[in-house]
Formats: C-alpha cells, sequence, structure tokens
C-alpha cells in the first residue's frame, strides 16, 4: 500500500468517526434533560463554585456567584445521583428521579475533633485542646420536646448525668458532671454569652449557638472559685450578614402517663387490713382506682421565631418564643408557662472597634402540687389513700362518716355540690386526693431579664483588650392559698389562710481581659489576663395570714378579721454577695505537637471572713498530638492525641452571708417573771473566723482518635476528683446548744472513665450519624468530720430517721437501714432467734423479716442499720442515631442507668387504712405461701425500715423515637420556603426497668439528701408529639 492509498483509507476513517460523533451527539442532545437547582449553607447563604458531578461519569458543572447551576442530564445514565461537594463542607449525593428542580443545603465539614469550641474568655481548637470539653449539637437540641434546655443534656455527654426532680411541668432539673462532689449543692456554673446565671431554663433550643460542658480542673479553674461542680457554657445565636432569615418552629404534643403500678383493689385492700385487724364501714358499692382518679391527658405546645440578618457592619438576632404545658395531675391546676424575647447584634464601629451586645427578657408562671413529699404529696396520698371511698358522696355525708367524725367540721365540697368523699380507714394528713387537689392553690410567676455588653479593640497586632459588662435581674412572687376541709383529725384545715412573698435577685458583673495571640514561625502562643467583679444581691419579703374573706383566687388576698386582729406576720430578709477575681491564662504548642496550658485564678468573697477571703485556683495541662509527628505514618488513624491536666477549684454554693461572723433573730420571746411576753434576740448559728472555700483537686487523663478521615473519632477520659474541706454544721461542746457553726470538714471522691464514640456516614443514598456515650463513676466519702460518726441526711415519714447518710467509706448520702436475712417461717426459728436477741427490741411473728443484729448487741434497734442501696449508678449509657434517606429521616435517642437502687418511701407505720401497691398483698408471705419474696400483712413497723424498701432502679429509656419528613425542593419553590420539615415524635414512651414504681429516674428534693427517695413521684409523662420548621 503506497502512502496516497494509507492517506486517503486514514481520510475515510476519520470522515466516518466524526460523522457517527456528529450522530452520537445530536441524538444524546435530542434525549437530555436540563436540571437546575441552588445551593446554600445552613445559615441560608448561596455557595458558588460548588462542584456538581454525576456519579459514574465525567459530567458535571459548577454553581454560578449566586448558587444556582445548569446541568443537562444524560439519559443513558440510569438511576442518576449527583455528588455535590466543596471545600469546607461535607459531600452530599441526591438521587435524580423525576425532579427537576433542586434546592440543596451543604454542612460544613467540621470534624468534631477539628472544630472551634467557646471555652472561658475565647475560642480554641478542639484538636490542640488540652482539656476535657464536650461540645452539645444544637441540631439535636431544636427537635427535643423537652421543657428545659437542662434536661435536654440527658444521656448526650459521657461525666454529664441529669435527673429531674420530679415529672411536673416546669420541675427543676439537676445536672451533675463527673458525679455529686459535695454534701450540698453540687450544681454546676452555667455562663451564657459570658454571665453568670442560676440556671438556663429560660433559653429556647432555637436561640442556642454553641453549648460546651467543661469537666476537668484545668478547663474550668478560668473560673476559680465557681468551676468546681463544671461548667456548662451557652453562646446565644448571632446574625450573619446578607440576607434577612426567618426560621419559625412549632410543637404540639398530648401527655399521659404510664401507669406501670398497680394499686391494691378493694378486695384486696380488705383482705390486707383484715389480716392487720382493721375493718371499718364503708360504702359498699364504691371502688376507686386513685391514680385513674388523679392522672388526666395533657397538651403541650412551643413556638418560637428566630429572625436574622444584617450586612458587614452591623448584624442583628431576634428571638421569641412560647412554652405550655398542662399537668398531667390535674390539668391547669399544675400548669407552666415560659415567654422569652431576645435582642443580639454585633457592629463593627471601627477597623479596630467591635462592640456586641445580647439582651433577653424570660416570665414563668407555674401552678405548683405538693409532689414527692412524705406529709401530704399529692402521687403519695393517691397511692395511699383506701379504694372503698368514693371521689365524691352523690347523697350527702353517709352516717358512718358523721358516726365517726361528728357533723360539725368543714368538710370539703366539690363544684357540683357534693362532699368530697371522706375515709373511714386512712389516718393522718392521707385525705381524699382529688379533694386535697382543689384544696391548695400555689401559684409562683418569675421576670428574668439579663444583658451585657462586650466592646473589643485591638490595640497592636494579635493584642486585643476587651471589656464586659452586664447584669441579671428577676423578680419572682408567690401566692398560695388553702381552703377548709376535714378528712381526718390530721389532714384539715378549719381557718383559710394565704400566704404571699416576693423577692428580687440583682447580678452585674464587669469584666475586663487582654488576650494576645501570636505566631511566632512555628511557635504559637495565647495569653489572657484580667479582671472580674461581681455583686449579687437578694431581697426577700412574705407575709401570711387568715382567716380569708372568702375561698376564691380573687379573695385569697383579703383577710375577714379587721386590722389588728389578724393572725398575720411579715418577714424578710437580704443578703448581698461580692467576689472579685484575677485571673489568666497562657497557652503555647509547637507544630500543633506538643500543647502545654497553664490557668491561674485568685478570688476573694465578701462571704468569708478576713484574712480567708481569697482563694489561689491553678491548673496546668498538656498534650502531644502524636499524628502531626513525621514518624506517625498509619493510614486509617487520621488523628491522635494524649492529654493529661490537673487542676484545683473552690466552691462556696453551699454559704450564705454570715456564715463565717454568726447569725442573731430579734425574734426570740420569752415570758418575763411579771408574765409579760419580751421580745429578744437569740443566736441562729455560732461564728467561725477560721472558715475557708471548699475546693476540688482534679487529675485527668485523655486521649482523641480520629479514623476514616475523622468520619469515626474516639474520646476516652480518666478522671480522679477529690472535694475537700466540705462545708458542714460542726460539733460545739454540748452546753452550747443547737447553734453548731459551719466548718470545714469531710472529703467526697469521685473517680471515673468516660467514653465517646461517634461515627457519621454522609454520602450515598443512605446517609447515617451514631453518636455513643459511656460513663463510669465511683462515688464515695474518704473523711468526715472527727467529731461525728456520720452526718444524717433525710428522714422518711415518722418511721425511719437517717435514710439516707453520709458517712466514711460509703458513697455520699447511701440509704441506711436494717439488714434482713429473709422471712420468719416457723415459731421454731423465732425462738431460735430470741435466744440472742431481746424480744422486747424486736417482737417478731411469723411473717416478719429476719432482721440482722449487726452490731452484736443483742438488740434490735437504729445502732443496727447499714449500708443498704445507693442512688449513685455504676454506669451510665446514652445514644444518639439518626438515619437519612432521601426526603426521610429517623432519629432515635437511648438512655440507661445500671447500678442504682431506690428507697421506696411513700410506705408509712404511722398511717392506719392505707392502701399500697398490689406486689404488697400478691408477694406477701401468709401461712400457705411460706415465702421469703415480701413480708406478711400484718407486719412489724421495723419492716419499712429494711432493705426491703430498697429495689434495683437500672433502667432503659428510649427518650425520643422521631421521624421525620423534609419538603422537596420542587414544592420549596413553590411555597418560597428555604426547607421546610415535619416530623412526629414519640417521647419517654418506653422504659425498661425492673423497678416496681411509677419512675426509676428520681431526682429526690432540692439537694442530694433524698436522691433516689420515692415519696410518691410526679412521674415523667409520655408524649406523643408533631412538629413543624420552617426556614424562609
Amino acid at each position: 500500500m503506497n502512502f496516497s492509498q494509507l492517506q486517503k483509507g486514514v481520510l475515510t476513517f476519520y470522515s466516518l468517526l466524526c460523522i457517527i460523533s456528529i450522530l452520537t451527539v445530536t441524538t444524546v442532545s435530542a434525549q437530555e434533560r436540563m436540571i437546575t437547582g441552588t445551593i446554600k449553607d445552613n445559615a441560608g447563604i448561596t455557595l458558588p463554585g460548588v462542584n456538581i458531578l454525576i456519579v459514574g461519569s465525567s459530567v458535571g458543572t459548577t454553581t454560578s456567584i449566586d448558587g444556582v447551576f445548569k446541568l443537562a442530564l444524560p439519559q443513558d445514565v440510569t438511576l442518576p445521583v449527583l455528588q455535590i461537594s466543596a471545600v469546607g463542607y461535607k459531600t452530599l449525593e441526591v438521587e435524580v428521579g423525576n425532579q427537576t428542580n433542586f434546592n440543596l443545603t451543604l454542612d460544613e465539614d467540621v470534624s468534631q475533633l477539628e472544630e472551634v469550641v467557646v471555652v472561658g474568655y475565647g475560642k480554641q481548637n478542639k484538636a490542640l485542646m488540652t482539656t476535657s470539653v464536650s461540645s452539645v449539637k444544637t441540631a439535636d437540641l431544636e427537635s427535643y420536646s423537652a421543657g428545659s434546655v437542662q434536661n435536654s443534656l440527658t444521656g448526650r455527654i459521657a461525666g454529664v448525668n441529669v435527673v429531674p426532680s420530679g415529672g411536673s411541668p416546669g420541675a427543676g432539673i439537676k445536672v451533675r458532671v463527673r458525679g455529686t462532689g459535695s454534701n450540698g449543692n453540687s450544681d454546676p456554673l452555667y455562663i451564657v454569652d459570658g454571665m453568670r446565671v442560676p440556671n438556663i431554663d429560660f433559653l429556647d433550643p432555637l436561640e442556642i449557638g454553641s453549648m460546651q460542658v467543661l469537666k476537668d480542673a484545668a478547663s474550668t479553674a478560668i473560673y476559680g472559685a465557681e468551676g468546681a461542680n463544671g461548667v456548662v457554657y451557652v453562646t446565644t445565636k448571632e446574625g450573619k450578614a446578607g440576607e434577612t432569615r426567618i426560621t419559625y418552629d412549632l410543637q404540639y404534643g398530648v401527655q399521659s402517663v404510664d401507669t406501670r403500678i398497680d394499686l391494691m383493689n378493694l378486695n384486696q385492700f380488705e383482705e390486707y387490713w383484715g389480716e392487720r385487724g382493721l375493718t371499718r364501714d364503708h360504702d359498699p358499692l364504691a371502688e376507686t382506682n386513685w391514680l385513674d382518679e388523679l392522672f388526666q391527658t395533657a397538651p403541650q405546645q412551643r413556638h418560637a421565631l428566630t429572625i436574622s440578618g444584617g450586612n458587614e457592619k452591623s448584624t442583628f438576632f431576634v428571638s421569641g418564643n412560647f412554652f405550655t404545658q398542662d399537668g398531667v395531675i390535674g390539668g391547669d391546676l399544675s400548669k407552666f408557662d415560659r415567654f422569652s424575647i431576645r435582642l443580639n447584634g454585633s457592629h463593627q464601629v471601627k477597623d479596630w472597634l467591635n462592640f456586641s451586645h445580647q439582651a433577653s427578657y424570660a416570665s414563668f408562671k407555674r401552678n405548683n402540687i405538693l409532689e414527692n413529699d412524705s406529709y401530704g404529696g399529692i402521687v403519695q396520698t393517691a397511692m395511699m389513700f383506701d379504694p372503698a371511698t368514693p371521689v365524691t358522696f352523690s347523697n350527702g355525708l353517709p352516717t358512718y362518716v358523721t358516726t365517726k367524725f361528728g357533723t360539725d367540721l368543714p368538710y370539703q365540697q366539690a363544684t357540683n355540690g357534693q362532699y368530697y368523699g371522706v375515709s373511714t380507714f386512712t389516718t393522718q394528713e392521707i385525705g381524699n386526693p382529688i379533694g386535697l387537689l382543689n384544696a391548695d392553690k400555689n401559684t409562683s410567676e418569675t421576670g428574668l431579664f439579663y444583658g451585657s455588653f462586650l466592646g473589643s479593640a485591638d490595640l497592636m497586632d494579635g493584642l486585643k483588650l476587651n471589656s464586659r459588662m452586664g447584669m441579671a435581674m428577676s423578680n419572682n412572687s408567690t401566692h398560695s392559698w388553702q381552703r377548709t376541709y376535714f378528712y381526718t383529725t390530721t389532714a384539715t384545715n378549719g381557718q383559710a389562710n394565704s400566704r404571699s412573698s416576693m423577692s428580687k435577685f440583682v447580678s452585674s458583673q464587669w469584666e475586663n481581659w487582654l488576650s494576645y495571640d501570636k505566631q511566632f514561625g512555628d511557635h504559637d502562643i495565647s495569653v489572657i489576663l484580667g479582671s472580674s467583679v461581681l455583686s449579687q444581691k437578694t431581697t426577700f419579703v412574705a407575709g401570711e395570714g387568715g382567716p380569708l374573706f372568702g375561698e376564691t383566687d380573687e379573695l385569697s388576698y383579703l383577710s375577714s378579721i379587721p386590722n389588728g386582729q389578724e393572725n398575720t406576720r411579715a418577714f424578710g430578709n437580704e443578703e448581698l454577695v461580692k467576689l472579685m477575681s484575677y485571673y489568666g491564662r497562657f497557652q503555647y504548642n509547637y507544630k500543633q505537637r506538643y500543647l502545654l496550658g497553664i490557668t491561674a485564678r485568685t478570688d476573694g468573697s465578701s462571704l468569708l471572713a478576713e484574712g480567708k477571703r481569697w482563694g489561689f485556683f491553678p491548673s496546668v495541662s498538656g498534650g502531644w498530638v502524636i499524628s502531626n509527628e513525621e514518624f506517625f505514618d498509619v493510614p486509617a488513624i487520621a488523628f491522635a492525641k494524649l492529654r493529661a491536666s490537673w487542676g484545683r477549684n473552690g466552691s462556696l454554693s453551699n454559704l450564705y452571708p454570715g456564715a463565717s461572723i454568726g447569725l442573731v433573730s430579734p425574734t426570740f420571746q420569752y415570758t418575763n417573771a411579771d408574765g409579760e411576753v419580751v421580745i429578744g434576740a437569740e443566736p441562729l448559728r455560732l461564728s467561725n473566723p477560721e472558715l475557708t472555700w471548699e475546693t476540688s483537686e482534679q487529675l485527668n487523663i485523655g486521649m482523641d482518635l480520629g479514623f476514616l478521615d475523622d468520619r469515626l473519632t474516639v474520646t476516652a477520659d480518666y478522671f480522679d476528683k477529690q472535694t475537700k474541706d466540705l462545708l458542714n454544721p460542726g460539733t460545739p461542746p454540748s452546753f452550747v446548744g443547737n447553734f453548731p457553726p459551719i466548718v470545714n470538714s469531710g472529703t467526697v471522691k469521685n473517680t471515673g472513665f468516660e467514653l465517646g464514640i461517634t461515627y457519621d456516614k454522609n454520602t450515598g443514598p443512605v446517609k447515617y450519624s451514631i453518636s455513643a456515650n459511656m460513663t463510669r463513676i465511683e462515688n464515695v466519702v474518704t473523711e468526715i468530720d472527727p467529731n461525728k460518726l456520720r452526718e444524717e441526711g433525710t428522714n422518711i415519714g415518722g418511721h425511719w430517721n437517717g435514710a439516707t447518710a453520709m458517712e466514711e467509706g460509703y458513697p455520699l448520702w447511701y440509704f441506711r437501714g436494717y439488714k434482713t436475712n429473709g422471712i420468719f417461717q416457723s415459731q421454731e426459728q423465732i425462738d431460735e432467734y430470741h435466744a440472742t436477741i431481746d424480744a422486747g427490741s424486736y417482737p417478731a411473728k411469723k411473717g416478719d423479716p429476719i432482721i440482722v443484729d449487726v452490731n452484736g448487741d443483742g438488740q434490735i434497734n437504729s445502732g443496727d442499720f447499714t449500708e443498704i442501696g445507693s442512688p449513685h449508678a455504676d454506669l451510665y449509657l446514652g445514644l444518639n442515631a439518626k438515619v437519612e434517606y432521601k426526603n426521610f429521616d429517623l432519629q432515635v435517642f437511648a438512655q440507661g442507668s445500671f447500678g442504682n437502687d431506690v428507697l421506696i418511701g411513700y410506705a408509712r407505720t404511722d398511717v392506719n387504712g392505707a392502701n399500697y401497691p398490689s406486689f404488697f398483698y400478691e408477694d406477701r408471705w401468709t401461712e400457705s405461701n411460706a415465702t421469703n419474696d415480701w413480708f406478711g400483712a400484718n407486719f412489724d413497723e421495723k419492716a419499712l425500715s429494711s432493705d426491703f424498701m430498697v429495689q434495683d432502679a437500672s433502667f432503659v429509656k428510649i427518650r425520643q423515637l422521631q421521624l421525620g419528613y423534609n419538603l422537596p425542593s420542587a414544592a420549596l419553590d413553590k411555597l418560597k420556603l428555604g426547607s421546610a420539615r415535619f416530623y412526629v415524635s414519640l417521647d419517654n414512651f418506653f422504659t425498661f426497668s425492673s423497678y416496681k414504681g411509677f419512675d426509676p429516674e428520681i431526682g429526690g428534693s432540692n439537694d442530694d439528701k433524698s436522691l433516689g427517695i420515692d415519696r410518691g413521684v410526679y412521674p415523667t409523662p409520655r408524649l406523643m408529639m408533631t412538629g413543624l420548621s420552617v426556614k424562609f
């Protein structure tokens, strides 16, 4: 073949190839369809330069300057999937389907080890932190239904345990960071936008920008005297430059109670008390389940609106929210309402000067009922009131009631005119629970304002001067009144009376600090030096009296007796506390490999006497980022860091003004020789000028790991925390009397291990994220006042004094009572027992518990009390999982607690004719059922102070099961919306526990002395909820 023939063949082949290519392109073009869309970030700002690629092909494009893209989609690509990627954002894959227009959002690609977290007086890169700080995802908070932001911390962070004081609307929340570290107040310090606040229950989830929990002493040492129990640091949202953005959230749900506990029915009740020799006349047709009468379904709803925006010079963020929750007991009689508004702003005044402000006002209104109380708590009353009495007597007072009690008594009437049922069985203050629920009215209202102003001036390269001034003010008023009623000789009120109180709290704070951040080659340093002045003033005044002019809300403030003859009194006090502080922090790293942190703070408090007012609280921490070493070459490990810290914190939260100098009361009254009543003074508490700070020292060793490009992260910490010089009542000589001074004595130790694991998969049609945490804590008292054997905690009724105690070698406020070794089955067994035990101290009979003579003195009395349980769990678990497929998402949030006990405190020996849970009847010992499971009906009162009253309260709760649907882009475009998500949720619906009460999670009262004691707790309701979240 010559060259011309070869040339002709090549030209022919090339021509044919061109024709085929043209035909192919023409055919494909004829079959292409165009898709369009807009891509934004989480703030709603459009993103330019985003890459869009059809998976499995080379067809792609990028977004324009306004975030818009157009792409020709080849039809020969089956089931096309778009892959959207951009530097700094997580890759997103979206199935095209039949959709032609897309409105997509990219999440920032900030791994948990690379994120910047807000800590005291600055921000830090988490990868370079040498302390133990955990963050809460704000997205997890926004769809949660908890009425309190504090409650939403439950199970989300290793080392943080949250226990509600009760399940009633607006009930208090206990947050414990790394266990209970003090015999008094163990609440963490709450900081919102740099301001100290009593709690964070005034915040709505939609206004929270970030939330961190500072756990070890090195991270909290910057707060010195206030950081011993950890710090919860919250920053609220700020506006961003660009278009105005609007977000609206709506939640509505219905609450109900999972009645996990069955009471004895009428037949069981009569047989049970018949075995105890008690019978009474009653309505033969009545049988009442008082829990069914007490509990009801109740609505709950939340509305939240935010508006934000601004320009390069100024930004703003405005929010308003309303939350209302009726009670599952009494409806609006235990209702809670919260309303709040917020205005945040930031202004770049000059290139070197920035000014920002945060202001918030919140109002709360709560209708209270008595709960988890040994004397008249409404749930305890409903559990103990006999089932033989009706709610109301339909035909007037029956003869058997008037015969027993008489006719000239203030029997309570319902609104329909019928008398509330009166029992001839139950005694003491256990009256008709429905009547008592309507007899007492108790309302509290609070208005809270806090605002802060922060100015920052750049003095030179890296050096900044910061000044923050802030103020928090709250005004609280309470009003309660009580109708006249009669149910028993104890459960009676012959005179309508009322009580009102008002309190005002004003806190002012002024802080100034210099911050210096500079890089010198491979060396990075960050320095903070500052001072702080804090002043807190509390004013309280109250008055009470009666009888009232009328038994209505409107007349409950008026007395029916002429001036000067009322049974009234007024009282009040005023407290002022001041704190002055100086602090500094130094941070250094070399090549982001070797890390060092040093913090020091000194605080002076007016609560202590001169010479003892100042405390010094240092810390030191270090870290080694092994993955940044040149020799480190482990492809599977993207990040590895070791860290360790030690620090000292302080606390005066258990003190009050005057504790160091003593207090005198001017209201003491006595009768002189002439029979005249003279008002004098008496000491309330002796002085102690040597009183000093309660201090906490903590060692922390931790490790942070990242695998698979940080999609899988692991954080582990070991901690050893000792709280020393606890603040306790001392033991003065006996001739002094009952006015002991506050002294420093006692040490509590908490040691434990924390583990947190997260995994995110954000590519493919199915996306999911999983986070799990585990905490193992051991709590023990290592030292108490040498003049005491133990410090007694709380009592139960009149039969069990010192049911909890603080004692060396035991957990703090452990359960203390009689230890048993089975049940007496025969008289021979009793006789053998009484051969060594004085029968007069314990006249046991068949069916009674075999109580162990612990001290071996032959007597059975409180000297034989010993450890029978602990409210502290050995292990806490938390799990949060989310799965996304197309426009649907499913979220599961679960929490578990293992090794904790609950003490049954609703059974009392001083109440005759009381009802009990059905297991008292079904599991009891009888002649025909010789069991060791439960004592007989005719039990000795010591049985109710024994380990039979302690039950394992380990539990697993499915806190939330939520299914959501995100509106597709086409619908969003038609509705002119940025995003819209609908969801349905089941909250607190599933509890797995062997505990035979309502709820195994019992926080007790305001302190930890009653932790885990069930006196008839207001149960945490289940909630079936729907929600809508819309962004414009």
